[in-house]
């Protein structure tokens, strides 16, 4: 730490370059070439463009987002999310009450038709008939539409796969984010070498569940179904895109997948579960000391 502070002296206090002092002078001219500034950031528009040797250094992010964040970024996230939503109070009642005013009942269908009668018809199997039973888990639409904000806030993303029953009756099969994944080893923009949608040519990518094509579009997402609490061997499907929809909410245009709705904010947020921890341990080891006092006065 001590030599990190000399050099910064020395680099606030190096005296200016000859070709500067022969441009301020007039001599250098336009093309002069010039030297490092005394004083960073003040010869950038932006002072955070220049690199401050009185701070860490911060790595350049000029990659597309799928090597910006990889596949065990999105672990780690989503692993601290899931935590943090299941200990800390603040983040939990922030979710849950997002989740309820964005829903509510608003999702109750409404027919504005001419045809009445129909209507009334079509409105009846729709609440009586498929949203009891829409979910394949048993849920109903409206509790499934909670736990897809649930999972959107918290995980990041949902996959809601298009499914019907034998009898031909719609379906939705919903899966949680770390169930979408690549089967073998996930490398940044891997090519794609197994499955329905290979191409020889391997035009088509697989990253972090995705599989696109040349142009980064999404193609079908690869799901783990087998394997379940760690019992015998995964199994991976290949979901078509048009079978089923990523509820997600991109801020990027290369995003293939969603991040937690608080992941910004995510180590600050992590610093006070623990600093809160750290206090309970301190009040009770004193509260255990005291205790421990008034039994040896009290004999």
């Amino acid at each position: 730490m001590l030599e990190r502070i000399k050099r910064a002296w020395t680099e606030l206090v190096r005296p200016v370059g000859p070709n500067i002092k022969a441009l301020s002078s007039g001599s250098g001219g336009a093309n002069a070439p010039l030297s490092p500034p005394n004083m960073y950031g003040s010869w950038g528009l932006v002072d955070g463009s220049r690199p401050d040797p009185t701070k860490p250094y911060e790595p350049l992010q000029a990659w597309d987002f799928s090597r910006s964040v990889s596949p065990w970024d999105y672990l780690q996230i989503r692993s601290q999310s899931r935590k943090l939503f299941a200990n800390l109070g603040p983040i939990r009642s922030a979710v849950l009450q997002r989740t309820n005013y964005a829903f509510g009942r608003a999702w109750l269908p409404k027919f504005t038709g001419n045809d009445t009668a129909f209507g009334k018809a079509a409105t009846e199997l729709l609440v009586e008939g498929w949203y009891p039973v829409s979910d394949v888990r048993g849920y109903d639409f409206c509790t499934a539409l909670h736990i897809d904000n649930f999972c959107m806030d918290v995980d990041g993303d949902i996959l809601v796969i298009f499914s019907e029953d034998e009898d031909g009756w719609p379906l939705l099969i919903r899966v949680r984010a770390h169930r979408i994944k690549s089967s073998g080893s996930d490398d940044l923009y891997g090519q794609l070498m197994d499955g329905p949608y290979y191409l020889p040519d391997r035009q088509r990518y697989l990253s972090n569940g995705v599989i696109r094509d040349k142009n980064g579009r999404p193609l079908a997402y690869r799901v783990q179904t087998g394997g379940e609490l760690g019992l015998g061997e995964p199994e991976f499907q290949d979901i078509d895109v048009s079978d089923a929809m990523l509820l997600a909410d991109p801020e990027y245009p290369d995003q293939p997948r969603g991040l937690p709705a608080y992941y910004a904010a995510m180590q600050d947020l992590l610093d006070l579960k623990h600093i809160i921890g750290f206090q309970k341990q301190r009040s009770m080891l004193a509260a255990t000391i005291g205790l421990t006092a008034i039994r040896k006065i009290l004999g």
